[in-house]
């Protein structure tokens, strides 16, 4: 499992890639356009990042039947 500050640290990473993502990609919408744009694409990086580290955790060997 990550440590509370790693979690931190990707939520802030996701949040600035979403907010240039947005910049970029959306430079003629409004501001609140712009920050759905942001969430949108934070949260899908850290939902994807979510089921990364949930398929990469070992299984425990007492519940594994």
């Amino acid at each position: 499992m990550l440590s509370p500050r790693a979690y931190q640290l990707i939520g802030m990473a996701a949040w600035h890639g979403g907010k240039v993502y947005a910049r970029r990609r959306a430079p003629d919408y409004a501001g609140p356009a712009r920050l759905a744009a942001a969430i949108i694409v934070g949260a899908v990086v850290i939902g994807a990042i979510a089921v990364v580290g949930s398929n990469l955790r070992e299984s425990d060997p007492l519940t594994t039947i």
